[in-house]
């Protein structure tokens, strides 16, 4: 019995957090990964796509009008406490010196759209929340988390492709890994 307990304190260590878990355990999470993707200051980033002068300057995209609130802030507008959603007057008094860009919806759709067609050369079960957000699951059978395929002019500084690859799948990627359901081991329900 001596050996069994040692064993058991070898698996589990000391605060009662369990030990990592086995292959089988990792296989069902592979299965059940899905990828939740958030597109921080995402009108701006595209605003900055267009206008690269204004790159590492305070931009806030919105209406300049007393009733108007923020839509998108860069973080060096952020530096100075403006927020999405925040009151313009207010954003502006925070922010002298930002740079406001009236909203482009319709382009803000049209890079949206390209980047969902990135995100679905990832994996086929792609859910959009929003112009800015989506889920992917990544371990879908057909699925996977692997770099897109490049187009002949997805290399293009401008092009959907290349921002994504800058600020999806790069250094500085805009998601988390979340996980739907728990491994079926632990399920209690039919579900």
């Amino acid at each position: 019995m001596g050996q069994e307990q040692d064993k058991q304190q070898r698996e589990q260590p000391s605060g009662g957090v369990p030990a990592r878990p086995g292959e089988a355990q990792l296989r069902e999470l592979r299965r059940s990964s899905i990828m939740h993707v958030d597109m921080d200051a995402f009108f701006v980033s595209v605003e900055l796509r267009s206008r690269p002068a204004l790159v590492g300057k305070p931009v806030i995209v919105g209406y300049p009008a007393d009733r108007s609130v923020v839509l998108s802030a860069s973080y060096e507008a952020r530096k100075f406490g403006v927020k999405s959603a925040m009151p313009m007057v207010v954003a502006m008094r925070m922010c002298p010196s930002a740079v406001v860009i009236e909203p482009r919806h319709k382009l803000y759709y049209e890079v949206s759209g390209q980047i969902m067609e990135i995100f679905g050369s990832i994996t086929e079960l792609v859910e959009p929340l929003s112009v800015d957000e989506a889920f992917l699951d990544v371990g879908a059978p057909s699925g996977g988390l692997v770099r897109p395929a490049r187009s002949a002019n997805s290399s293009a500084p401008g092009s959907a492709a290349n921002w994504a690859s800058q600020h999806l799948l790069g250094s500085r990627p805009a998601s988390s890994w979340r996980r739907l359901r728990p491994p079926a081991a632990s399920r209690t329900d039919c579900c």
